[in-house]
């Protein structure tokens, strides 16, 4: 019985390349793979309808894990006992797991849920894009080879379209590739074949920054473990021009250690116009090549980097290996280095910054990403960007949130991440109301902020310079944390009305600065506000993934 069956389909209006699939066919009980890279079969299945009659159980996995699940309920109360006792007898899951909510476990435990689930409801079909992969490739093979004898008793048939071909796998029977939009190669492959992976644990950290302080950086603490990708939102260029630097090791910290287990070849570090000038784009990667490589596999390299630009040709010119770097804008620049990567496939890429990412790069970077191989680090001043599973949010060159991408977004824990991720976004522009940082980088604009976030005499500065007391004041001078006033001759308050003016002002417009203030006094014909020295709150962990550096979080 043929659950899909496709002949002789064409479009010559597709989003990259023109599509002409003259046959396709799955039957029911078949398992198989369809390896499509430039994502033509997949914009056939969101764009027309082209599978018809399918059955009326078919799931769709698709989209990111959590997505399968309601993300505010716990697992129990979602998962069959038996779907739970197979998560704990065949993953060894602890019980106490299922006693969690969907958005505080990791994508890769959800997803063996969202698997396991799937199969144990015995659907005639299951459609997936690209979830086997997004497992990761230290679970990979282990995950699937448990999952598979849940298939031996159904006849459940399995399609998994991917954007790359993936390792064989005991689960996939048939393998399928799609190439300049028609499928040309159908390999058998015996059940149970599979390669032995050397690859290290998803706990396995190739990248730390310990107690480091540097170029618009301070104290950072934050650990990167292999399969792990990685966006940076940050306040400014320069905070993410700083951490990319560091990141990448070119900045030697202040304080503090950078640990990299990684070879300096296995990095690949991009910023803008990362090419040599007076060469051309072309000259450029055969130079680099030659750094990293022989003569010869340099040649086969730039055959294949000659083989990217065509096949990605609707970037850029096929020609554009002769142009030059100022000949280029910087979506074609990024284009080409990106492209780049994936010849080189390094441990480690690093993006700085990148100013030309379009909708195109980003479909290109998806691509990299799903290669566990590589990972990627992203530093951006850009909040849209949703490319990578872990996200860091960075304000004052200060983390003050970091965990999974989808859980931060869905329920943003910091203030600040609360108002940079809201769709209405109306965060003001990046500034600073304090000569030195104390407390909180984000307590003057804070609506939830407590007297001991970190206020001073700075803000209440600043507080002053805004009321109507600000007349009868003649200067203002900060001395650490405190605020000395000196008053106008021509006040129409005397000192002792003044200095309870202040404190009235600062109890009826700013409560937090109010209870923050231990004194308000006059000495030597000033008036001294006096306020504590508050540190920086520390990253503290909110669940086992997430951490938030904020007091609301004790």
């Amino acid at each position: 019985m043929m659950l899909i069956e496709i002949r002789d389909l064409k479009r010559e209006k597709a989003p990259h390349l023109p599509i002409n699939i003259s046959s396709f066919a799955l039957a029911a009980g078949q398992r198989v793979q369809l390896a499509d890279p430039t994502n033509q079969f997949n914009y056939l299945l969101q764009k027309e309808n082209i599978l018809n009659n399918l059955p009326e159980d078919t799931v769709w996995m698709q989209g990111q894990p959590v997505d399968f699940f309601k993300t505010n309920l716990p697992l129990e109360k979602q998962l069959e006992n038996e779907a739970q006792i197979i998560a704990r007898e065949i993953f060894t899951f602890p019980q106490d797991l299922f006693k969690l909510k969907p958005k505080d476990l990791p994508p890769n435990l959800i997803n063996i849920l969202r698997w396991t689930k799937t199969i144990l409801s015995n659907p005639s079909l299951i459609i997936a894009r690209d979830d086997l992969v997004d497992l990761g490739p230290y679970f990979r093979n282990k995950v699937l080879e448990k999952l598979t004898p849940l298939f031996a008793d159904k006849n459940t048939t399995l399609l998994q379209i991917v954007q790359n071909n993936i390792d064989l796998s005991p689960l996939i029977v048939d393998y399928t590739l799609i190439k300049k939009g028609d499928i040309i190669s159908i390999s058998r492959v015996k059940t149970g074949h599979s390669r032995d992976l050397k690859i290290p644990s998803p706990d396995y950290k190739i990248l730390a920054l310990k107690d480091y302080s540097g170029d618009h950086l301070e104290d950072w603490d934050i650990d990167i473990a292999q399969n792990q990708s990685w966006t940076f939102i940050c306040d400014g260029e320069q905070t993410a021009d700083g951490l990319a630097r560091a990141l990448a090791g070119i900045e030697k910290p202040e304080k503090g250690t950078r640990q990299c287990l990684l070879k300096p070849r296995e990095i690949l570090y991009f910023e803008s116009s990362p090419f040599f000038p007076q060469k051309s784009l072309g000259q450029s990667f055969k130079l680099f090549s030659n750094h990293l490589s022989s003569p010869k596999k340099t040649k086969q390299n730039f055959k294949s980097f000659q083989e990217k630009i065509k096949e990605y040709n609707y970037l850029q010119p096929e020609n554009v290996l002769s142009f030059f770097p100022e000949e280029i804008t910087p979506a074609q620049e990024l284009n080409i280095f990106l492209l780049w990567s994936t010849i080189f496939q390094p441990r480690l890429l690093i993006l700085n910054n990148p100013r030309g990412l379009i909708q195109e790069n980003i479909y290109l970077l998806q691509s990299i990403i799903k290669n566990q191989r590589t990972n990627i680090l992203i530093t951006t001043t850009r909040t849209d960007l949703e490319l990578t599973h872990k996200l860091g949010i960075v304000f004052e060159n200060r983390i003050l949130e970091d965990g999974p991408q989808n859980s931060i977004r869905e329920n943003p824990s910091h203030p600040y991440s609360r108002a940079i991720l809201a769709p209405d976004c109306s965060f003001p522009a990046p500034f600073s109301l304090r000569e030195e940082i104390n407390g909180c980088p984000f307590h003057p604009v804070c609506e939830d902020s407590l007297s001991y976030c970190g206020w001073n005499g700075a803000d209440l500065r600043a507080l002053l310079q805004n009321s109507h007391l600000d007349d009868s004041i003649h200067s203002y001078a900060l001395q650490g944390n405190d605020l000395f006033l000196e008053p106008a001759y021509t006040s129409e308050f005397s000192w002792q009305d003044l200095i309870e003016e202040i404190k009235a002002l600062m109890f009826a417009q700013n409560e937090p600065l109010s209870g923050a203030c231990l004194d308000v006094e006059y000495e030597n014909r000033k008036i001294r506000a006096l306020f504590p020295s508050q540190d920086p709150p520390d990253l503290k962990k909110v669940t086992s993934h997430r951490r938030v550096a904020c007091h609301l979080f004790k």
